[in-house]
């Protein structure tokens, strides 16, 4: 039995309570998951130590995840987060042009 009442049925129809405790599941489900998910790839260029990010969320991210793809952005980290844009950056400026993947996620 689950938090909701619910337990494995097979092919038995469901109950008018089982189908509100099935939609009260969805709807507790469907408030956990982020509305708006975007990602994509930044290019800190050779020289640089920082770029700004479009995410393309409705507003301000509730998270914002990167990972770099070479040793020189391994320490790669986010500021400056608003509605619009957020700022990869690493301490030091690059050598060549650097990849960093983004995911924004807004809730």
């Amino acid at each position: 039995m689950s938090r909701w009442n619910l337990s494995y049925k097979g092919l038995e129809v469901v109950t008018p309570e089982e189908w509100n405790s099935i939609v009260d599941a969805l709807n507790e489900l469907d408030s956990r998951c982020p509305l708006e998910i975007n990602f994509g790839v930044a290019t800190i260029e050779s020289g640089m130590s920082s770029v700004d990010v479009s995410h393309g969320l409705s507003g301000l991210p509730t998270v914002v995840l990167v990972t770099g793809t070479h040793r020189e952005v391994k320490d790669v980290y986010v500021s400056n987060i608003t509605e619009t844009t957020f700022t990869v950056s690493v301490d030091v400026a690059v050598t060549s042009d650097r990849y960093v993947h983004w995911l924004a996620l807004r809730r």
